[in-house]
């Protein structure tokens, strides 16, 4: 469990944590100096039932609150510290007003310095009618006196309760550290540390950290070496704990705000969509806001807000927000909004969480909305809908969205897939209408995105197209030779397929048929384009044996350049054969000549995915 404390400065919030913990979260020789908070404090704290709390200390000065923005970043719950004799004051209705936009609704109130007034009961009644509007309004106020160790029992008592109706955290979810603190440790490297607010990390995992500093391109996955939970070293930790990581990378690939995560989980952008909720004391709320500070993770950008409707005072609806700079968007993660600061109630004015980390430029109102409405299933719809021809992949739809889908191919919207299913036929309606006598459009003049594909082969599945080897036609569509040059076609065929991948020479055909030229001509252009014969050179190939050879020589260039000694042992064929073999590879795009050797074409790939005929 995560809890963070949370208060207006000299509250006693450091102490109060000194007391329960028996970790002194002032670190810093300054902050000893000052007898204020100014770093992030962290401290394990073991409750009577054995359940271990990791407490994040944070600052209470109102110049500090950028840094309490990164320490409640992924909180379960608060612990208010509220001075009996103070009563509530700006920084912490601020402090409350960021909890509530972050999703922080549960906590205790620790009534603290209670030794010092008269009336505990007046003082609580006093901090309890100033909770009267906040998600607090309900919580437990124990009045408590640290130093002493008055009423910590009881403190820890309520925390316990409210950790009894916490839900649980998703461990199952692509892990998610926000960097806090960055630094190197001799013998063992660079060091992240941050709060783990989902999934799991363990000893050996490749994570990513995004974004990565100015000039840095890579975005390689990096190993972790070691992690830490308050000074332990684990092997593994889950989402609710402080970790240290120590990575295997230099320390100049690292920033504080990074967020630290699994590879290709979270996008990194400047535009995002989001549900965004004013808090009450802004009033009426701006239908745009520029200039605001936006706070998300561990990392800080300039925004500018555009709701896509009026709101009334403390009212929340969608928004476009677009910011300053590229910084890590995690799907659903919540961010907190800054402006100017309020006498009474500091510069926090609302905030909310990210429907969509990468949403189209001409997203309607309407379509922030459906996001907003949490129905995982519409939200996938509106989002393939969206692509259009282009589809969008499950990795992106996670990323995005972050919601649950299973690996897959790239999924396109019925309205896509119909319309290039009916580009599809009516291009080869069109190849019939001027080419009567061809036996349909040849499958290299078809598109070859992936929609295209899909089309063809959803076209072909439901009978509105044929194919047939290296064509497609219409079901109706008949076309070919006369009866007796059929027959020659046969006797054609069977002699180039005797002779394999090493077959005969135009002029052996011709001389082997004595029929007249233009006979032969046209059985063999025939042939030809029914895929049933491949010219390569001046030599003729059977149709299926080659495209089988294609799919072999593109799979090998993939994989590294290749010789022609390597095609004659591949495909049984002298130099003679192997060299026009090659040619034809390289018009097909399947090879490209590069010196002395093949490497693959610009088509390799494509041919590499097709069955091995």
């Amino acid at each position: 469990m995560l809890w963070g404390t949370a208060g207006h400065v000299d509250h006693g919030k450091t102490t109060l944590v000194k007391a329960l913990t028996g970790v002194d979260c002032d670190r810093l020789a300054e902050e000893k100096r000052r007898g204020i908070t100014i770093a992030l404090g962290f401290a394990r704290w073991a409750l009577p039932d054995g359940r271990v709390v990791s407490v994040v200390d944070v600052p209470g000065h109102e110049r500090l609150v950028r840094t309490m923005l990164v320490g409640a970043a992924g909180l379960d719950a608060v612990l208010l510290v509220v001075s009996a004799e103070a009563g509530v004051m700006p920084q912490t209705r601020e402090h409350l007003g960021a909890c509530r936009v972050l999703g922080v609704t549960r906590g205790v109130v620790a009534l603290t310095f209670a030794d010092r007034v008269a009336d505990v009961a007046a003082a609580r009644a006093a901090v309890r009618a100033e909770l009267a509007d906040t998600a607090l309004a309900d919580a437990a106020i124990v009045p408590v006196a640290a130093p002493a160790g008055a009423g910590l029992d009881a403190l820890a008592a309520a925390v316990a309760r409210v950790a009894d109706a916490l839900p649980p955290r998703d461990l199952e979810a692509p892990c998610l550290l926000p960097v806090d603190r960055v630094f190197s440790v001799e013998g063992f490297g660079t060091v992240v540390t941050g709060s783990l607010v989902r999934g799991r990390l363990a000893v050996g995992d490749r994570v990513e950290l995004v974004p990565r500093p100015s000039g840095v391109r890579t975005r390689d996955a990096l190993r972790i070496k070691g992690l830490q939970s308050h000074g332990r070293a684990v092997e593994r930790a889950e989402a609710g704990l402080r970790v240290a990581v120590n990575l295997a990378c230099e320390r100049a690939l690292v920033e504080r705000g990074a967020a630290l995560c699994a590879p290709g989980s979270v996008h990194v952008g400047r535009v995002f969509d989001a549900e965004v909720r004013w808090l009450p004391h802004v009033g009426p709320p701006p239908r745009r806001a520029r200039g605001l500070a936006l706070h998300i993770g561990a990392d800080r950008a300039l925004a500018d807000v555009r709701m896509d409707a009026t709101l009334e005072r403390g009212g929340g609806g969608t928004a476009r927000i677009r910011l300053d700079r590229p910084v890590a968007l995690p799907a659903g993660a919540r961010f907190v909004l800054r402006g100017e600061p309020d006498a009474r109630h500091g510069a926090v004015v609302g905030g909310g969480r990210v429907l969509d980390t990468a949403p189209p430029r001409k997203r309607r109102a309407a379509g922030r909305a459906l996001l907003a409405s949490a129905d995982a299933a519409a939200a996938i719809e509106l989002a393939v809908a969206e692509a259009g021809p282009r589809g969008v992949t499950p990795d992106a739809l996670r990323r995005r969205l972050g919601v649950r889908v299973p690996d897959g191919p790239r999924r396109f919207a019925p309205a896509a897939l119909a319309t290039a299913e009916d580009a599809l036929i009516a291009a080869v309606r069109a190849w019939h209408a001027a080419r009567p006598h061809d036996p349909g459009l040849p499958l290299d003049s078809v598109g070859h995105a992936e929609v295209e594909r899909r089309a063809r082969a959803d076209a072909v599945e439901g009978g509105r197209l044929v194919r047939e080897g290296a064509f497609l036609r219409l079901p109706e569509h008949r076309a070919g030779l006369a009866e007796a040059d059929q027959r020659l076609a046969r006797k054609v065929l069977r002699a180039i397929g005797q002779g394999g991948l090493a077959g005969p020479t135009r002029a052996e055909i011709f001389a082997r048929f004595p029929a007249e030229d233009a006979r032969i001509q046209a059985v063999l252009e025939d042939l030809e384009r029914r895929g049933r014969v491949v010219r390569a050179g001046d030599f003729l190939l059977p149709g299926r044996e080659a495209r089988g050879l294609r799919t072999r020589v593109a799979r090998a260039a993939l994989a590294g350049p290749l010789s022609v000694g390597w095609l004659k042992t591949e495909a049984g064929l002298t130099r003679r054969h192997a060299i026009p073999v090659y040619t034809w590879l390289d018009a097909c795009g399947a090879t490209r000549r590069d010196g002395d050797v093949r490497v693959a074409g610009s088509r390799a790939a494509q041919y590499a995915e097709e069955a091995d005929d």
